[in-house]
């Protein structure tokens, strides 16, 4: 395991403002798609257009689907919380027709998180693997009744890169956030690579604000994953 080289510490309460479901145990829930809709259609500051070919930027996140759509506009994200049992990974994406990808996925803190994974996906019934995807910026939203990610993220430079199958359709919420799904499956398949940015901080009372003169959490400085 290797130590982060790239770590933004925040207290619980900045967090709890910037990061999508940050302050759960259980991950980002992907029963909130205003948030996510928002985030997979915002372009990123450092996105360069013109890199339609090849590697994507080390700042950039890009997702190509199987049909030719590229998703330039996005983010692939590690939320690691001190005192909690998951560490999540967000992978955001979305295009300038309003299509928008987001995936969630949750890693044992407890275990190394660099390397390379396979994860299989479900519906949102409070697992902590799950996709969904929008088209065009409007309702109906598809998500994941079934699918696997398969991902490398490298310890040294945080890059990732990995391929997804999914198998959605729309489902209905039918109370206390178990969703069932309605209609046909819609395949989606494709690829990503970019880079991760690594975001850390503490559930614990007192170590948010207990700070190296570097201005890291002690937790978040020692940080490996």
């Amino acid at each position: 395991m290797a130590y982060v080289q790239r770590v933004k510490a925040f207290s619980y309460g900045a967090c709890l403002a910037l990061l999508v479901g940050c302050g759960s145990d259980e991950g980002s829930r992907a029963d909130t798609p205003e948030a996510e809709q928002d985030l997979g259609a915002t372009p990123s500051d450092e996105a360069d257009d013109s890199d339609v070919e090849g590697d994507a930027p080390s700042s950039d996140f890009v997702v190509t689907l199987d049909d030719g759509r590229r998703f330039e506009s996005g983010q692939a994200r590690l939320t690691v919380r001190e005192g909690a049992e998951f560490a999540t990974l967000e992978l955001i994406a979305g295009n300038e027709e309003g299509d928008s990808l987001y995936v969630t996925l949750g890693y044992p803190t407890a275990s190394p998180v660099y390397g390379t994974h396979s994860s299989e996906l479900t519906l949102p019934n409070g697992g902590r693997n799950v996709a969904h995807f929008l088209y065009g910026g409007s309702p109906p939203y598809h998500y994941s009744r079934a699918g696997n990610v398969e991902l490398t993220i490298a310890a040294d430079s945080q890059d990732i890169e990995g391929r997804f199958e999914l198998e959605l359709s729309e489902a209905t919420d039918i109370g206390d956030g178990v969703f069932e799904p309605v209609g046909d499956v819609m395949p989606v398949t494709g690829t990503f690579r970019g880079h991760v940015e690594v975001f850390c901080y503490s559930l614990l009372v007192g170590h948010s604000y207990t700070l190296l003169p570097t201005g890291e959490g002690l937790y978040c400085a020692g940080l490996e994953l």
